[in-house]
């Protein structure tokens, strides 16, 4: 068998690091059923629990998924504006329409950047179908063009870089690839490969070359196919980071966020748990003694002896209050957490510069994440133009502001104040309001000022 060092899925140390947090976000993501089938790590049985007991209280647990509405909470606010192209050409704008070969780039570029703050990074890879052709006319007449493709992290299991100039440029990278194929008539199976992508320099400059590597029955690695990646001259993969901690190695920017979603799930599980112990009353017997079963019933008639007595008795449930507190607090550090409102919450007292100021921090970290994205488009593009011989594949605006995403009722207020009193036109009110998102979809300014005039000239 192989040395180990020689085997392509052998991971880096950064990859095995990064993937215990990863799998942590992935669980939470996926939701209550991941949870309860993870249950004696999520939940774990208490000491004297019978398993019985435990498979109950895990029936019941239900998370309140705090981190997937997060993520898509934070990704619609970037895309709340799709990415603005500049400067791309027109035989490259037809392939956005299908990027992946089935989405449009909008759609795509959402998937790879939620995907980014779940885990804390994501990949683009730009790669094209093998072909015969001799030349890009041939390629374009037999319908061959670039595509993209969405590397999670967790496929990204080693990496080497080379220093060329001031950066860093990926030398080797190994990806794994999992497909289900068939076997048999009508059954499937699961195969795992392994591609090494490698930049060598050749007699002409930098050559991309691609090796797949699979286990034969020995268990021991062998390549089954290679060749090379024509017209760009590094590795065509690129990192979006949510939150970058080094080159192709990040953190959960929301892991916090997921700590406490699973105190809220474990809290829920024991809270729901002793609501349904304390509702049942249990039936007490004193000074009766019993042979066998007592039946118990509306048709049934006790025969007890003298000074005997029967009654039922139930739990105070006093304890109930302190978890039921502790769910509404787990809930609202939450939505701390989670830079989102997962409760309203009222904050009179709070002056609008100190809104400002927690927005701008709130915001700092995403708009950071959403120039990642933008880097990484614009780089996905231009490795895109090179594939089909163009010098540029143009640039992209992602959206950043996130200033006046909103506007609560007290700024709407003020504003109208200021329209009644000539301080500010109708016009720019409805600017303000377009952007702070509370006009509707479709809002024609020129058709509301017809509509004005026309109830004007009615009264």
């Amino acid at each position: 068998m192989n040395q180990l060092q020689d085997r392509p899925d052998t991971p880096a140390g950064a990859h095995e690091s990064m993937m215990k947090p990863a799998g942590f976000m992935r669980d939470l993501d996926a939701g209550t059923d991941r949870l309860r089938e993870k249950s004696s790590e999520y939940l774990g049985r208490h000491s004297g629990e019978t398993r019985e007991d435990f498979a109950w209280r895990t029936s019941r647990a239900v998370l309140l998924n705090g981190v997937a509405r997060t993520v898509e909470g934070l990704s619609g606010m970037v895309f709340r504006q799709a990415p603005t192209l500049a400067d791309v050409p027109d035989k490259m704008r037809a392939h956005l329409e299908t990027v992946d070969g089935q989405r449009h780039l909008d759609v795509f570029a959402k998937e790879v950047f939620a995907d980014a703050l779940l885990v804390g990074h994501s990949f683009i890879m730009v790669d094209a179908p093998r072909s015969d052709a001799r030349t890009r006319l041939e390629e374009q007449a037999l319908g061959l063009r670039p595509y993209w493709v969405r590397i999670p992290l967790d496929n990204v299991i080693s990496w080497r870089t080379i220093r060329v100039g001031f950066r860093d440029v990926l030398e080797q990278v190994v990806l794994r690839e999992i497909s289900v194929e068939p076997d048999g008539d009508f059954g499937e199976k699961t195969v795992e490969r392994y591609r090494v992508l490698r930049r060598k320099i050749g007699d002409d400059g930098p050559v991309i070359t691609w090796a797949i590597f699979e286990k034969d029955s020995r268990g021991a690695f062998e390549s089954v196919d290679d060749g090379t990646i024509g017209g760009v001259t590094e590795i065509p993969l690129v990192p979006v980071y949510a939150k970058r901690t080094g080159y192709f190695t990040s953190a959960p920017p929301l892991l916090d966020l997921a700590h406490s979603n699973v105190a809220h799930f474990r809290v829920g599980a024991d809270h729901f748990t002793a609501l349904h112990k304390c509702s049942v009353p249990l039936l007490a017997l004193i000074g009766v003694g019993l042979d066998g079963k007592l039946p118990v019933g509306p048709n049934t008639v006790l025969d007890l002896p003298d000074k005997a007595d029967v009654k039922y008795v139930e739990h105070s449930g006093a304890a109930l209050d302190a978890t039921r507190q502790q769910l509404i607090d787990l809930k609202a550090d939450m939505a701390v957490l989670g830079l989102t409102m997962l409760q309203h919450e009222t904050r009179a007292a709070e002056t609008a510069a100190a809104k400002r100021i927690d927005k701008a921090e709130q915001d700092s970290a995403l708009a950071s994440a959403g120039r990642s994205l933008e880097d990484a488009l614009e780089n996905a593009l231009a490795f895109h133009a090179q594939m089909i011989g163009l010098k540029s594949g143009g640039s992209v605006v992602v959206n950043r502001d996130f200033e006046r995403l909103s506007l609560d009722a007290q700024e709407v207020r003020a504003l109208n104040e200021l329209v009644a009193s000539g301080a500010l036109s109708i016009d720019t009110l409805w600017s303000i309001l377009a952007e702070g998102g509370v006009l509707p979809d479709g809002f024609d300014p020129e058709v509301e000022h017809a509509r004005i005039e026309g109830d004007l000239i009615a009264s």
